[in-house]
This record gives C-alpha cells, structure tokens and sequence, in this order.
C-alpha cells in the first residue's frame, strides 16, 4: 500500500462529520467497509507472499532431491572427507528447513477458520452453514445496529485470520531464510572440501 493510500486511509478514518459527539451510523458503516476491503488486501497479500515463498521452497527441494543419492549416503562413509560430510548434513538440514517452511506456507493456504460468536450475516462460514431461506430471513430482518454489529465482527474475524495468516508466512519465510543460509554454508565447505 502507498504512503498516499495509507496517509487517506487514516484521514478516513479518523474524519468525523462534526468536531464533537459519536459518529454518524453511516460514518460507521463506512468505517467498517473500509476496513473490511482493506483486510480483503491484506489477506489477498499474504496468500500472494505464501505462494511465492512456496515456488522458492518447491526449486529448492527439487535441487536438492535431484541430487546423486551417493553424495547423500556419503555422509555416513568414514572414507568421505569430513567438510563433504559436514556440508552434506547442511544440505540434509536445508531439506530439514524447507519443509518446515512449506508447512507454514501451507498453513497460509487453507487457513484455520474461526467461528463467529454469533450468527453473522457477513461472514462467509456462517452464511453457508444455514439455508438460503433462513439466509435471507435473517439478513432482511436485520436492525440498522445488527448490521454494524455484524459488520464490527467481520473486521474482528478477518483481522484475526489476516495476523494469522502474516505470522504463518514470517514462520515460513524465517525458514526458507534458514534454509538459504544453511546452502550457502554447505556451498563453501563443498568448495574448500575441493
């Protein structure tokens, strides 16, 4: 998001119709859907940094399993020099670490849901979980403040799933940093190994 995106985001938030008293129903209504689309990106960019880190992951792993399995095995072969075996269980820790962080940015991909505390119109897991009759029952018998209740949950609910999701990928990518220096390590004991 941009300086500028970010500086109007505040000013819209923080903008009120009057210097004094509560806001405006509609002000919070308005409120809510800004910050309803602003998650809807944040969630959108952490499945866009999962699916990245998890290409770099997959070129990884696939480096490293196409890899002579003797050179592998080579670690537990007393004939084998000692920097080609300790930069060979780098390598095998690397895979250790490429893992983990294909774990985490799976974690990302199909996320943990959280059910809402009560019944909530706009949230997805609870709109499929009743019938499209008590669906729209229940949407069109709505107060104008069950409606800003219901939009206040949403923004709770999708914050949640976004911190969730951005701690998953910073796992993720912690990983694959790990992982990385882990081959630059093996990489210079294989060329002093000679």
């Amino acid at each position: 998001m941009s300086e500028s995106r970010k500086r109007e985001l505040v000013r819209l938030l923080t903008e009120r119709e009057t210097d004094t008293g509560p806001l405006s129903q509609a002000r919070i209504d308005e409120l809510c859907a800004i910050i309803y689309g602003y998650l809807g990106g944040q969630i959108t960019l952490s499945d866009t940094k999962a699916q990245l880190t998890l290409a770099a992951d997959a070129l990884l792993a696939s480096a490293i399993l196409s890899l002579d399995k003797s050179v592998l095995l080579g670690v537990f072969d007393a004939s084998t020099p000692l920097l080609t075996r300790l930069a060979t269980m780098l390598i095998i820790a690397m895979f250790g670490a490429l893992v983990v962080s294909i774990y985490y940015s799976l974690r990302v991909a199909r996320p943990t849901l959280i059910p809402s505390k009560s019944s909530n119109m706009f949230y997805f897991v609870d709109v499929t979980r009743m019938t499209e009759e008590d669906f729209r029952t229940k949407f069109l018998t709505q107060t104008p403040d069950d409606v800003t209740d219901a939009l206040l949950e949403e923004v709770y609910l999708l914050s949640t799933i976004a911190y969730r999701k951005f701690e998953r990928i910073a796992h993720s990518l912690n990983w694959l940093l790990v992982a990385f220096v882990l081959w630059g390590l093996a990489q210079v004991l294989y060329t002093f190994a000679g």
